[in-house]
């Protein structure tokens, strides 16, 4: 009973404040009713995310009916980020994934690339961010590729006879955590959230043209992430049994019609991605007739189709774009760069300063907002009218909010980071783990900002 008195308390307070923003003020000419309800609503939103009284997808839903209900855009224009191809490539790439790993074929990339190192304790936490980083481009599911990666290096821990939650656990922990999971926001296959980040940004991006504004950052994070797992998560322990992945590779016996066919799609799709602005092929076409040939396969199911599907992103993504599009329709982006930029503008001068802040903001907000989309939202709306005075892309406020917002600073502020706790049956607690997040606080800063010599050469400073 008390806890629903608490969750309506929230509630009531976050229309409130909507209630507030959107009537208390006079309407101006640069803020009109419908801009104030507009922002009222957004508001509301932000609010429920950070009490997280319903899942994300939902507020999203509610704030965009709200708005079509207060008449403030009609629903096709509310509801005009659903239209948008980048959030329905999301449905088609985990389509195709998901056939990709019903054949089995990563499994046994997995253990293919782990046999090339050697059974010592620093070697396999190679072994383990290698692993990831090859799997990465090609499952756009973080969770599938952790899942993928976590039982071997589960046995891998028990082989060197580590306890659980103990320094060297953790450092096959965190070697498991960022390449299988942060590193793939450096591919527009390696993560369906790529696509909500590009609807947020407003701008198209071809696979190339994506990985080459993001890769310099994922390097300098995989570089510096395997020195400190083998200096900070030191383990003296003995060598593991030579034929330990030999052996799990003859359980699963030759290489399958099925893995052979997964194989040739995805080095196909893998070759069409590259090559599209060669072939003025759109990305969205090849992923559905990737998917397609999945299904024709019998690789994927009608049943996957729920079950599979991350249709909660696609409402997030979908939402946030539509969100994005009412900033500029309703106004408020051109408000908010009126009374923003004299503030912000007096210490966020140039690229290197508005990456550090926007920076550090968020890693400060993700003690305080535990939704990662609310987050990266807020940090685009306070941030967005800087960059349009500087003459830089948005992408650089989404980028570095969301790159940032991947941290597990708190032990319930990160769901992959407690997801691959489940999948790693618990190899690393919270407390065990929480030093590697500081070392990604560091090399995430550090990355974006060895990035900003390439944004210059692509045009995005």
């Amino acid at each position: 009973m008390k806890q629903n008195v608490v969750k309506l308390i929230k509630f009531l307070l976050a229309v409130v404040v909507g209630l507030l923003i959107a009537f208390v003020p006079p309407a101006t000419e640069a803020m009109n009713a419908g801009a104030l309800a507009f922002l009222g609503i957004f508001t509301s939103m932000i609010v429920l995310m950070i009490f997280g009284l319903f899942p994300d997808a939902i507020t999203v839903l509610l704030a965009l009916t709200m708005i079509f209900a207060c008449g403030i855009a009609d629903f096709t224009t509310v509801f005009s980020g659903f239209a948008s191809s980048t959030v329905w490539m999301v449905v088609a790439l985990v389509g195709f994934a998901t056939g990709v790993v019903n054949s089995g074929l990563m499994k046994r990339v997995a253990f293919q690339i782990m046999k090339l190192f050697r059974p010592t304790y620093n070697s396999q936490i190679l072994a383990v961010m290698m692993t990831g980083v090859v799997l990465t481009p090609c499952i756009p599911n973080m969770l599938a590729k952790v899942a993928i990666v976590a039982p071997f290096t589960t046995q891998i821990a028990s082989e060197f006879g580590l306890p659980k939650n103990s320094r060297g656990a953790a450092g096959l922990f965190s070697a498991l955590l960022y390449p299988s999971n942060v590193f793939g926001l450096c591919f527009l296959t390696g993560s369906t959230m790529v696509y909500m980040l590009i609807g947020i940004i407003g701008q198209s991006y071809s696979w190339l043209s994506w990985t080459g504004a993001t890769i310099v950052w994922g390097v300098v994070c995989l570089i510096g992430f395997y020195f400190f797992n083998i200096t900070y998560y030191k383990a003296d322990v003995k060598e593991l049994p030579a034929d330990l992945t030999q052996k799990e590779l003859a359980k699963l016996g030759p290489m399958t019609e099925n893995e052979k066919y997964a194989a040739a799609v995805l080095a196909l799709g893998i070759a069409a991605w590259m090559t599209t602005s060669l072939t003025g092929l759109d990305s969205f076409v090849i992923a559905v007739a990737l998917w397609l040939l999945m299904i024709i396969k019998g690789l994927f199911t009608i049943e996957e189709l729920s079950l599979k599907i991350p249709w909660t992103v696609i409402i997030i993504a979908g939402g946030i774009t539509g969100l994005s599009t009412l900033f500029s329709l309703t106004g408020v982006s051109s408000w908010l760069q009126m009374v923003l930029e004299p503030v912000l503008s007096t210490f966020v001068t140039g690229g290197f300063m508005l990456v550090l802040t926007v920076t550090i903001s968020t890693y400060l907000l993700r003690y305080f907002v535990v939704s990662m989309i609310a987050t990266v939202t807020i940090m685009f709306a306070i941030f967005s009218p800087v960059c349009t005075a500087l003459s830089i892309s948005p992408f650089v406020v989404v980028w570095c909010a969301y790159t940032a917002a991947q941290v597990w600073s708190l032990s319930f502020n990160n769901t992959t980071f407690i997801m691959a706790q489940g999948v790693s049956d618990q190899l690393a607690n919270w407390r065990s783990a929480v030093p590697s997040c500081y070392c990604y606080m560091f090399l995430n800063l550090l990355g974006n900002l060895c990035c900003i010599p390439v944004w210059h050469l692509m045009g995005v400073m």
